[in-house]
């Protein structure tokens, strides 16, 4: 099927297929539960089977496509465990219930139930706590450090670019490689496996770029035993030192990066500053570049906007031009002939076909003396030097201009330092102080924003990482709308009501609390990744309060004046379904979320995000949705009859906990 969309297999759909199978185990175990609670009854097993599988399809097959996830392993679940239960039940026990077992659930019933009369008697200000909690952890979402994709040692290795002055010979690049790459072995040691030099090319955002005054080092550490620190330890170990040497070489700017796990998204900061004159967007660059270095954690701030070529400028003196009858034109391709050759023919050589060029020998074209001294020959008056003929001086120019949308742009580029003055405590990554990708780009934002109006007509577009983050953002911002869109739509075709899918749609953001405690007191950032998994949490709390609305509604048509009753009824059937989900969910996300057998800084926040998430949403369906339902009664009724209940609200609830099945879970009165 992945194959037919032109999918591959990555590292997300395998969490994504670790995730499906996490759904199927949940689904069984509503099934398989319920089929265990009509045996615990007294029926027998075909009949427990048929009835408990019966009593669970269509909230079953509602949650499955909210979920959008595991949609043929639905027949597994209601059609072949059954049989399976039926078929791997020993013989006498067949048309007879259970042995008599211990409730492994006992203890936490008995602190449940006495939580849930409170929560019922007080169910207003508890969804009043639970609403202001919520808007709390919306408040932390926008104060956490984002970070799109977490940096890790997936690759063991990173890389020097560095930029000599134009002009350079590819000799000399060589040598500040040779530099380079021994100060690297000294202070890496043991650890490193090998230096690759390559002088004449340098990357930019995953692009090569050629040039005789461009270096790159790429430095190859050991993998696993072998190496005692890690990739950003011993980069940031070197930083200082690299940068001295390169400088004490002459080279201009200098950048080390490491290789990141995710998709290519470019620098952490990435500018293109655009305007009328681009020496004007130069300044803007150099303003913005000032800024950037003030705040520390921010490194290799550097812009594209080169004068260092040195370009000949050639003004024909006018009153020898008269005389000898040259003109401007004439010296120029004279200058072309010598140092770039005029073509006298072709050679052939096989298939291939290459140009014969009449051009100064390289010794004679060396300097700006040998350019100067050019002679030009003018028929009656010989050689003439060429300085005799015009005035001849070296002008700065571009290397390269580098255009976007069409228009002459400087890119201001700058990175985040991996290793910072780390911040501790429950709430470092609130303090707003480690500096961030998108921190950085708005600290740029906010400085031009104040200087704009110093450069009419000049634009700051963000690109690289920050634009990968924003178009990221606002694509699943879409999937996540549709995906409640489709979940309502669901629910309501399932509970033939617009009012009870309020009920779960409720839930889904309370979610939200669990994910931001749980990455605060973990000190996991807030990443690209977790925010999917806040949609796969989604349609997981789906599932759990789905089952349990439905039950509810069960237990009201069979009590239809008894509200409170048919919502305990409904919590005591659902309870231990709803914590076996979560709990088996929770241990199979455990290891990866605490690093057992090897922690990834790439998905740990997603299953620390998860766990904690589903912990919360857990607590809150088994006390918030039966507190929703019975508000939206009481809404209901006075909407039906302009009135209040006048019914005795706290004694219905008390007599609902003196049900049977409650009362041996309560406390004893005195």
């Amino acid at each position: 099927l992945m194959r037919s969309f032109g999918l591959s297999i990555d590292g997300l759909t395998l969490f994504g297929l670790i995730l499906v199978l996490g759904i199927v185990v949940d689904d069984a175990i509503v099934v398989l539960e319920n089929i265990f609670r009509h045996l615990e009854q007294g029926s027998p097993v075909a009949k427990a089977a048929l009835e408990g599988s019966r009593e669970v399809l269509a909230p079953l097959l509602a949650s499955v496509s909210t979920t959008m996830a595991a949609f043929f392993s639905i027949f597994e679940v209601l059609f072949m465990l059954p049989s399976h239960v039926v078929e791997f039940t020993p013989k006498d026990r067949v048309g007879k219930g259970p042995a008599r077992r211990f409730d492994v659930f006992g203890p936490f019933r008995r602190v449940y139930y006495p939580y849930l009369r409170v929560i019922l008697r007080h169910r207003y200000v508890s969804v009043l706590f639970i609403v202001l909690s919520t808007a709390l952890a919306f408040a932390l979402y926008f104060r956490t450090d984002f970070v799109m994709f977490p940096k890790s040692d997936v690759f063991p290795r990173f890389n020097i670019y560095f930029d000599m002055p134009v002009g350079t010979s590819l000799e000399r690049t060589k040598e500040v490689l040779g530099d380079l790459s021994d100060l690297v072995k000294q202070r890496i040691g043991d650890e490193l496996n090998a230096p690759i030099a390559i002088a004449g090319m340098k990357e930019v955002n995953y692009e090569p770029i050629y040039g005789h005054h461009f270096g790159l080092l790429n430095v190859i550490l050991k993998t696993g035993k072998g190496r005692k620190h890690s990739v950003v330890e011993l980069m940031e170990g070197v930083r200082g030192e690299v940068g001295r040497l390169l400088t004490a070489h002459g080279a201009t700017s200098h950048v080390m990066e490491r290789l990141l796990e995710g998709p290519p998204v470019g620098a952490d900061v990435d500018l293109k500053i655009q305007s009328p004159s681009w020496e004007r967007s130069a300044e803007i660059s150099r303003l913005i570049a000032e800024e950037l270095a003030r705040h520390p954690g921010i490194v290799d701030i550097q812009d594209d906007f080169d004068r260092s070529k040195l370009f000949m400028e050639i003004t024909v003196d006018e009153a020898k031009a008269k005389q000898f009858g040259v003109d401007q034109n004439f010296l120029v391709t004279a200058v072309q002939a010598a140092f770039y050759g005029l073509p006298v023919g072709t050679y052939n050589q096989g298939d291939d076909e290459q140009k014969i060029r009449l051009k100064y020998l390289a010794e004679y074209r060396e300097d700006f003396s040998d350019l100067v001294n050019i002679k030009i020959i003018l028929p009656g008056h010989g050689e003439i030097p060429l300085k005799e003929l015009a005035d001849i001086r070296l002008v700065p120019g571009f290397h390269n201009i580098f255009h976007y949308n069409g228009k002459r742009t400087v890119r201001l580029t700058a990175g985040i330092r991996d290793v910072q003055e780390e911040l501790s405590g429950f709430f470092a990554n609130l303090s707003g102080e480690r500096m961030t990708a998108v921190r950085a780009n708005q600290i740029a934002r906010d400085f031009f924003d104040r200087i704009k109006g110093n450069f009419p007509g000049a634009r700051l577009i963000a690109g690289g990482l920050q634009e990968e983050t924003n178009q990221s953002l606002m694509e699943l911002g879409y999937a996540g709308v549709m995906a409640l869109f489709l979940i309502f739509f669901i629910l309501t075709v399932q509970f033939n009501s617009f009012t009870q899918p309020f009920i779960i749609m409720i839930t889904i953001p309370f979610v939200t609390l669990g994910v931001m405690v749980g990455l605060l007191v973990t000190g996991n950032p807030l990443t690209f990744v977790t925010l999917i998994g806040l949609l796969a949490l989604a349609g997981i709390v789906v599932n759990d309060s789905l089952v349990l609305i439905d039950f509810i509604n069960r237990y009201r048509r069979e009590h239809p004046k008894q509200l409170y009753l048919a919502i305990i009824r409904g919590c005591h059937v659902r309870m231990r379904p709803i914590m076996l989900t979560s709990v088996t969910t929770i241990c199979g996300l455990a290891p990866m979320a605490f690093g057992i057998g090897g922690k990834s800084v790439f998905w740990a926040p997603l299953a620390t995000a998860i766990m904690w998430g589903l912990g919360f949403a857990t607590l809150l369906i088994l006390s918030m949705v039966p507190a929703y339902y019975a508000i939206l009664e009481d809404i209901g009724y006075f909407i039906r009859h302009r009135k209040r209940r006048k019914a005795d609200t706290l004694r219905e609830i008390e007599l609902a906990f003196e049900d049977e099945t409650i009362q041996a879970y309560m406390p004893k009165r005195g």
